[in-house]
C-alpha cells in the first residue's frame, strides 16, 4: 500500500460505476485458503471475474503463485477453463522482465495503466462475458488495447543448451514486441493516495508523485531507463493533488528526481503553511539548497536519506552517479547545519569494474559523513544517528549492465568482511549489510527466462530452497547470474522500450572505460531514442 501504482489502480477502476475492484494481500505464513479474502467484501478470488496483480519487485512473482494456490485457480494459464477468472498483471517489474511469471498469466498489462484506462474499461464486456472463449477475450484486449502481451500467443524458442533464442508469434494478431503504454500527456491531477491506512511502511501518509522517471542515468536503475522520457507534473497538477489530501496530517513527496522540480520549495512552503508534515524520498544531495534543507526542518524532518551509491570516485563514474565526494559532503553539512539530525545512506556492493580498495572508500566516506556529523552534534549536546544500508548489485533487464557478471559468492563475502571491519570502528553507527542468498534469488528472476516458471512454482508451493529447486528443474543458477555476449538473444526483449539497445550497449562501454554521461535534456537530446519516440506535452 506504499506504492502509487496500486492506489492509482484502485480509484481508477473504481471511479467507473460499473467496475467494482477490491484488495487482496497475500497472507504471511501457513495459511489456508479460507483466509485469502478481499479486504473491502470479505469475498473469495474466485468470485472475481478478473484478478489483476500490480507487481513492483521480482520476488513478488513467488507471492502471485502462492496466491493462484490458495485461490484454487489453477496455476498455469494452458490449465485455466473459459470460467476461470481472467489473470491479468502489470507493475514496473513485469515491463523490466515478465519471462519467469509468464506462463502463469494470461495477459500482461505492460506500461503505464493510466494511458490505457478508458479503452482496458471499454473491453470489460467481453471480458467478464461468462459464456465468451478465453482466447477470444485475450485477442480483443490485443486488438484494442495498447501494451496488451499475451504469452500463450507465442512459442519461445531455445536451442540445444536451453538458451533462450526469440519468441514466435503464433498468429498475425500478435506482435513481435510489444511496446509499452506510456502517459504522454500530463494528468490533471498528479497521482496520488487513494487509501489512508496505518498497514503499510508510510503510515497514514498521503503520497503524491512530483515526478515520473529520472534522467540522470544511472547505469544499473531500470526504472531511470523503462520510465523514460522522464516527466515533471505541472504544478496545478500537484496542487490538485494537495487539495485531496483532506485531513491527512502527513504528506509524503514521492519521485526519482523531485529535487530538480523549480518550484519543489514553493510547494513545501504551501503544504507547511497548510500544517502538513512532509516525508521525502531519497534526495539528490546536490540539488540540496540550504533553504530546502530549512524546510526540511520546519516540516519536522529527522532524517535525510542520500544515496551515494558507491564510495569511490571511479566507481560512481562507473555507474553514472555525476556526483562527487565534494557535492556529497557539502549536501551533508547544508542538511546538518540547518538541523537534520540523522542520515541514512545507501550503497551497493558487486558492482562491475569494482575492486576491494573501492569498497574500502565507502568506509572512508562513511567516516567523514560521520566526522561532519559530530562536528554539529556537540552544538546540540546529542549525537544522531548515522544509519548505513548495503545491497547487493543485481543486474537489471534494460539498463547498460544488463551483460554484467553476478558476483560470486565468494567474493561478496570478502567484500562483507571487510565492510564489517570498517564499520566496526565508527560509533553510533547502525549498519545492514546483503543476503547473498535473497541477492541470488533476485538476480535469477531479474534476468530469468520461462523455464524459470518451474523453479517458482517450487518455491511457492512446496517450499523447496532455491538450489534444491534448480537441481529438481535441472537449471543452472550460473545460467542466469553469469554476464551475457552483447550479441545474445535476451528473453525480456519480447518487450520493446523506448530506448535504442544500441545506446545501453555503448553506455556499458563507456562504463569499462570510467566515462560519463549527461543527465537527459528532454528538450533537444536525442541520444536513447526515448524522447523521439514520445511527445512530452
Amino acid at each position: 500500500m506504499s506504492n502509487l501504482g496500486m492506489h492509482t489502480l484502485y480509484s481508477l477502476l473504481n471511479s467507473k460505476e460499473e467496475i467494482v475492484a477490491e484488495r487482496f494481500f497475500v497472507p504471511k505464513g501457513h495459511v489456508s485458503p479460507s483466509q485469502l479474502r478481499s479486504l473491502e467484501s470479505n469475498r473469495p478470488a474466485k468470485d472475481f471475474d478478473i484478478i489483476l496483480f500490480t507487481i513492483s519487485f521480482e520476488t513478488d512473482y513467488i507471492n502471485c503463485a502462492k496466491f493462484l494456490h490458495l485461490a484454487n485457480i489453477p496455476l498455469y494459464a494452458h490449465e485455466r477453463s473459459d470460467d476461470a477468472p481472467l489473470i491479468l498483471a502489470g507493475g514496473v517489474a513485469t515491463f523490466i522482465n515478465p519471462e519467469p511469471l509468464a506462463p502463469f498469466i494470461d495477459a500482461f498489462l505492460i506500461g503505464e495503466f493510466e494511458s490505457i484506462v478508458h479503452s482496458f474499461t471499454k473491453q470489460l464486456p467481453l471480458l467478464t462475458e461468462q459464456v465468451a472463449n478465453r482466447a477470444e477475450k485475450l485477442k480483443g484486449l490485443v486488438t484494442n488495447v495498447s501494451g496488451v502481451y499475451v504469452p500463450g500467443g507465442y512459442k519461445v524458442l531455445y536451442d540445444k543448451g536451453k538458451y533462450y533464442k526469440g519468441h514466435e508469434p503464433l498468429e498475425d494478431i500478435f506482435p513481435s514486441q510489444i511496446a509499452p503504454a506510456k502517459l504522454t500527456v500530463p494528468p490533471d491531477t498528479a497521482p496520488h493516495s487513494a487509501i489512508l491506512t496505518e498497514n503499510t511502511v508510510f503510515p497514514n501518509t498521503f503520497l503524491i508523485e512530483l515526478t515520473r522517471g529520472c534522467g540522470m542515468g544511472c547505469r544499473f536503475c531500470a526504472a531511470g531507463f523503462v520510465y523514460r522520457p522522464p516527466r515533471v507534473w505541472p504544478s496545478e497538477a500537484v496542487e490538485n493533488a494537495i487539495s485531496k489530501s483532506g485531513e491527512a496530517s502527513k504528506i509524503g513527496l514521492i519521485g526519482l528526481e523531485y529535487g530538480s522540480r523549480p518550484d519543489i520549495e514553493r510547494l513545501a512552503d504551501l503544504l507547511l503553511k497548510k500544517g502538513k508534515k512532509l516525508g521525502f524520498s531519497s534526495l539528490r544531495v546536490d540539488l540540496i539548497t540550504p533553504s530546502f534543507a530549512e524546510l526540511m526542518v520546519k516540516s519536522g524532518a529527522k532524517v535525510a536519506t542520500i544515496a551515494p551509491e558507491a564510495g569511490s570516485q571511479k566507481m560512481r563514474d562507473v555507474i553514472n552517479k555525476n556526483l562527487s565526494e565534494d557535492e556529497i559532503l557539502e549536501g551533508v553539512e547544508r542538511l546538518a547545519s540547518s538541523g537534520i539530525p540523522n542520515f541514512k545512506l545507501y550503497f551497493m556492493i558487486g558492482l562491475p569494474f569494482e575492486r576491494e580498495d573501492d569498497v574500502s572508500q565507502i568506509g572512508i566516506l562513511v567516516k567523514k559523513i560521520h566526522a561532519c556529523m559530530l562536528d554539529h552534534a556537540k552544538s546540540r549536546g546529542s549525537i544522531g544517528t548515522l544509519s548505513v544500508s548495503v545491497n547487493q548489485f543485481i543486474p537489471k533487464p534494460w539498463t547498460p549492465f544488463q551483460w554484467s557478471d553476478f558476483i560470486a559468492k565468494r567474493e561478496i563475502k570478502k567484500r562483507i568482511s571487510l565492510l564489517k571491519r570498517l564499520f566496526s570502528s565508527i560509533p553510533n553507527l547502525k549498519f545492514s549489510l546483503p543476503s547473498h542468498r535473497e541477492a541470488a534469488l533476485q538476480g535469477l528472476l531479474s534476468r530469468g527466462d520461462q523455464q524459470l516458471s518451474r523453479v517458482i512454482e517450487l518455491l511457492a508451493l512446496h517450499g523447496f530452497s532455491l538450489n534444491r529447486a534448480l537441481k529438481e528443474t535441472g537449471l543452472s543458477a550460473e545460467k542466469y547470474l553469469k554476464g551475457r555476449q552483447v550479441a545474445a538473444s535476451l528473453p525480456w526483449e519480447i518487450i520493446r522500450h523506448p530506448v535504442k539497445k544500441e545506446f545501453l550497449l555503448h553506455e556499458w562501454r563507456k562504463a569499462s572505460r570510467q566515462n560519463s554521461t549527461a543527465p537527459c535534456d528532454t528538450g533537444r537530446c536525442r541520444r536513447c531514442n526515448a524522447c523521439s519516440l514520445l511527445q512530452i506535452t
